[in-house]
Parts: C-alpha cells; structure tokens; sequence
C-alpha cells in the first residue's frame, strides 16, 4: 500500500527532476512497504541506503538546475536539503545501532517531500517561468 502517489500537482515541468521525485516517492513507499511487512534489518536497511544515496544525487541535481538558472533561494534551498540528509543519515545510523525504524519516519519522509516538492521547488520553477518571460520580452 503506497503512502504516497504521484500527481500532477508534483510536477515542475523539468523531465529529469520530474523523473527523479517519482523515483523519491517509489523509495518512500518502499520503505514503507518493508516496514510494513517486518521484513529483516538487512532489507531495510538496503532500501533505505538507497533513499539516502538517491536523495543526495537528486539533490545535486536540482542544486546545479538552480544555479544554471540563477535562482535566488538556492543557499536557502541547499540549507533544506542539507538538514534532510542530515536527519535521513542520523535516522540510518540509529537504525544500525539497533534502534527499531517505524512507520512515523516514512510519514515524516512522505510528509516532508509533499511539502518540499510543492513549496520550495516550486519557488525555482515559478522563478524559471519569470525568467523565460522577461528573456522573451526583450
């Protein structure tokens, strides 16, 4: 059962960030999944180096789209997706220390992508339309 669905109201327009949040939102739901189906340490723990790995490259992704396209929220934008690898990799290694994962870290992950993806990322693609606006003008 996913805990969260891709929609249209995700989209930036962007094909490969586009591509990317629907690879984001697969590996939320396949954690969730694992969680849910108590499968062992060793299977969890996979997909979440995945998430934590896929993350950091998405991120270096819409980092370099942002400074390609001089966006002026990109230090502030950095600074979120910093605290998220920070809090995803803290959550990783209380995991491996043997603390039990439960079903709250998907939905604060699930949680925190939704608002990501509709309120900061937005930002940059409403900010990438101006840009193509005034640049048409001229």
């Amino acid at each position: 059962m996913a805990i969260l669905a891709w929609s249209n109201r995700f989209e930036t327009g962007i094909p490969a960030i586009d591509t990317q949040h629907k690879q984001l939102f697969q590996s939320v739901n396949d954690l969730s999944d694992s969680l849910r189906r108590g499968d062992p340490k060793s299977e969890v723990s996979r997909v979440l180096d995945f998430l934590i790995s896929y993350t950091v490259e998405h991120f270096r992704t819409e980092e370099t789209w942002m400074k390609n396209h001089g966006f002026p929220g990109l230090g502030e934008h950095k600074v979120e997706h910093a605290k998220l690898v920070a809090e995803v990799s803290q959550l990783k290694h209380r995991f491996d220390a043997g603390e039990l994962m439960t079903m709250r870290v998907t939905i604060f992950l699930a949680n925190w992508l939704k608002q990501h993806i509709n309120e900061s990322d937005l930002a940059y693609v409403e900010h990438s339309k101006q840009q193509s606006l005034v640049g048409a003008a001229r």
